[in-house]
């Protein structure tokens, strides 16, 4: 949403007068109780109503729905627009942040709809839209397919990538413009000392766009497969028409990836680095640097990052024992020792953060750091120069354990 044009809307009592604000407000309640912590805690100690009525945020949510399924009419969705996208997506968020995935692959699935309907991946259709409606089409685009890769954990196939066709365009790329610079006629330069929020949404696109281009040619694979025989079976087909297919080795596309995912975040701002890299002397770069919003973005950022490191790595790691003689794959040793140096900067990573900022950014967090951790029980125990890397993974293990013990809580334990 375009931030000064909804408190705009707030301030003028929209909500009284438009079935769209009222139902994006239901949505908003639900995502709000769903993923920052304490936030039902707090409704409940200052509400009686709300603590007599509801014993759980889930309560709470559902009773948002039904009000939105009562106020919605059956029409809702029948034209595509960003309010009804919006809503569609927050729900989603919300009962996947609950660990509902049912309810939240409903909801997933019909903001993905929306956002095909509204044509968000093809760049020729932004031309004659105002600045606010083509930066939030661009944003819904990005949010639409980090929804299907993380949140709504179905990943790209036959179906959902369509999205993904053009998302190495650079006109698909949102604005790094805060939204009160942003108007339907004109969009403003970003005052120099003011980072942008949105220099967080870019950067974690990079890493989205980085994976995709591994899922969208697998997908290709999978529908024009010319594979007839072993050797042939290990590459991807890859064919922006349709109509002729170049094969590339699926390893050589899983080690570029690892490589630009390894540099991919070297030259982000400041206040978004895992590590500041600046001495005390030095003076900041920006004058709002020290926001709690940049430090939950951080941690969002930097831990997805390894996630996705993590991820390509495993995939490597499965090659090599399947081909142990293919001479183009990585070493499994040196493998190996790429996951335990990004374990140990992870780990030193969360040790500097607060507590509260990694609460919330909710489980999905969690479930990316439990992954990255879960992976290290896979270390063999039967190749000796691996030795010292699985003495420190075990140590890793148990760092990670208590980490998630702290970050967990009582919060996630429903």
């Amino acid at each position: 949403m375009h931030i000064p044009t909804f408190l705009d809307q707030v301030k003028a009592n929209r909500p009284t007068a438009s079935r769209n604000f009222v139902c994006l407000q239901l949505a908003l309640l639900s995502v709000v109780l769903a993923v920052v912590p304490d936030t039902f805690d707090r409704y409940k100690s200052v509400d009686t109503i709300f603590r007599s009525r509801f014993l759980s945020k889930v309560e709470a949510v559902e009773a948002a729905q039904t009000t939105f399924d009562i106020v919605k009419g059956p029409d809702f969705f029948d034209q595509a627009s960003l309010p009804a996208w919006a809503t569609a997506y927050l729900f989603g968020v919300a009962y996947s942040y609950l660990q509902m995935p049912g309810r939240s692959s409903i909801y997933g699935c019909q903001a993905y709809s929306l956002a095909l309907s509204m044509r968000v991946h093809v760049p020729r259709c932004y031309e004659g839209l105002d600045h606010i409606t083509s930066q939030m089409r661009k944003r819904v685009l990005w949010m639409t397919l980090t929804g299907i890769m993380r949140v709504f954990e179905r990943g790209l196939d036959s179906w959902t990538n369509d999205l993904a066709q053009n998302i190495e365009s650079e006109e698909l790329v949102p604005l790094n413009v805060d939204d009160e610079y942003i108007t339907e006629e004109q969009v403003e330069n970003q005052p120099a000392r003011t980072l942008s929020i949105m220099a967080g949404f870019i950067a974690e696109k990079r890493i989205l766009a980085c994976l995709a281009s591994i899922w969208h040619q697998s997908v290709l694979r999978k529908a024009h497969s010319l594979a007839s025989s072993a050797e042939e079976s290990y590459s991807v087909a890859k064919c922006e028409c349709g109509r002729e297919i170049m094969v590339k080795a699926e390893i050589t596309v899983l080690t570029d990836c690892l490589r630009r995912l390894r540099y991919l975040l070297d030259d982000i701002p400041g206040p978004l680095s895992a590590f500041r890299r600046t001495s005390p002397a030095d003076e900041s770069e920006f004058d709002n640097d020290d926001s709690n919003k940049f430090i939950i973005q951080k941690t969002n950022l930097h831990v997805t990052l390894y996630w996705a490191q993590n991820y390509v790595i495993e995939c490597l790691l499965q090659h090599t024992a399947d081909r142990s003689s293919d001479t183009n794959l990585p070493d499994e040793v040196n493998l190996w020792e790429l996951r335990d140096n990004l374990c140990r900067d992870l780990l030193l990573m969360l040790a500097e953060i607060p507590l509260s900022n990694i609460q919330k950014n909710g489980f999905i967090l969690v479930y990316k750091i439990r992954q990255i951790a879960a992976a290290l029980l896979d270390c063999p125990a039967t190749n000796l120069q691996l030795a010292p890397i699985l003495r420190r993974a075990r140590a890793h293990v148990a760092d990670f354990a208590s980490i998630l013990a702290q970050i967990e809580g009582h919060e996630f334990s429903d």
